[in-house]
């Protein structure tokens, strides 16, 4: 009984920090979702869909393209139960010199995609991307030390007041005519002041202090190799969530990309409740839970109950009102995204399911079977897709 005792006085604290750190992360997204979904609404009424079109196929060329990603020196980092300057320093050193090899390898992508044939507005746009990317790499390592700690409630803040000031500039650039560069500026002003904040709040937590900082060469190894396992599972992640922009841009032009685009995000609303609570706030507890099997089986078990709850009625809602949604909210120029909408926001239902997973594995230190199940999908999709 007193080791019982003792058991739950040890619990305690954790169960309280994880609840509080999800409200916090809850509230910050549900803010993020609200604002984005006016600046968007008024962004979509500004631009054309031949932007929406021409960022999309942007983006994925840069998501395939982006280095970072591939290393996963992200989740390497977060995973480590101890935090060292070394393990600080080593993950910032290569989150910086990922971001700067991006740009170059964009940089001789963008020649290559234009002889093939697309527009070259989009080598542009890949290269602004890259840049973004850089500043997200400088202000990783701070946003990771703040959720490993669970301070989420300063992360859902700094990232709330940055998305909130970042339409402002964007909203200015597509009333003067710049057309995508409007969306590219939002995403670079988010970037750039959640690099700072994050800087700025990340001081007093335990190995943040630049003392001691240095470049490990054996911790670089072994952030690689947990780092690449997770890389190759997002790359498969990334093929599942933008493969189809490839096809749709490739095949059928940036203007039905920019059509099947505001679908796709549309129907991304009832995972967006959910995704950045379930993956951010999850991912965090159960590498704190790992030894605790009892204790990851419940979690475990309230979020799956969670996602199915939550989702389920608003994609419903979302397929039956789907021409009246689009003309309400985007006008009549957009009503063939509509059936897109119907199809899509099905598969938005079970996205949450699977990335749940996803955090779980590599929480549990064993990301491979994350990349073999993601493997999988994307090798049906291509399979069922390029046909």
């Amino acid at each position: 009984m007193a080791g019982q005792s003792r058991a739950g006085d040890a619990e305690e604290p954790l169960a309280y920090r994880v609840v509080r750190g999800s409200f916090w992360l809850a509230l910050g997204s549900y803010f993020q979702l609200v604002w984005g979904f006016g600046a968007n609404l008024i962004l979509t009424r500004l631009l054309q869909p031949e932007d929406f079109g021409t960022y999309a196929l942007a983006l994925f060329w840069f998501s395939l393209l982006n280095l970072r990603t591939k290393v996963g020196v992200g989740q390497a980092l977060a995973q480590r139960k101890e935090t060292t300057p070394a393990l600080v320093g080593t993950h910032l050193g290569l989150d910086l010199a990922a971001g700067l090899g991006t740009l170059v390898v964009l940089g001789m992508a963008a020649p290559v995609l234009v002889g093939l044939g697309y527009p070259s507005d989009l080598g542009w746009v890949m290269l602004s991307l890259g840049a973004v990317g850089l500043l997200e790499a400088a202000g990783a390592t701070p946003l990771i030390l703040l959720d490993k700690s669970l301070l989420f409630h300063r992360t859902a803040l700094i990232q709330g007041l940055a998305f909130g000031v970042s339409y402002g500039p964007a909203i200015w650039v597509a009333l003067n005519g710049g057309g995508y560069w409007a969306i590219v500026t939002q995403n670079a002003v988010y970037a750039g002041l959640t690099a700072v904040g994050t800087w700025w709040a990340v001081r007093g937590v335990p190995g943040a202090a630049f003392s001691g900082w240095r470049f490990d060469p054996t911790v670089a190894r072994d952030l690689v190799r947990f780092g690449v396992t997770v890389g190759l599972a997002t790359l498969g992640a990334m093929f599942l969530t933008q493969f189809d922009n490839f096809l749709v841009g490739t095949f059928a032009g940036v203007a039905a990309l920019g059509f099947y685009d505001r679908a796709y995000r549309t129907a991304q609303w009832p995972s967006t409740l959910l995704n950045v609570v379930v993956n951010r706030g999850a991912f965090y507890t159960y590498a704190r839970l790992r030894d605790d099997p009892p204790r990851l089986h419940r979690t475990g078990t309230m979020l799956l109950w969670l996602i199915l709850m939550a989702g389920i009625p608003v994609a419903l809602g979302a397929v039956l009102a789907a021409p009246e949604l689009i003309r309400v909210l985007y006008g009549e120029r957009w009503l063939p995204a509509a059936p897109l909408l119907q199809l899509l926001v099905v598969y938005s239902v079970c996205r949450p399911l699977w990335e749940t997973a996803a955090a779980l594995f590599t929480a549990l230190g064993r990301p491979g079977l994350n990349t073999t199940f993601t493997a999988f999908q994307a090798a049906v999709l291509a399979g069922v897709g390029l046909p």
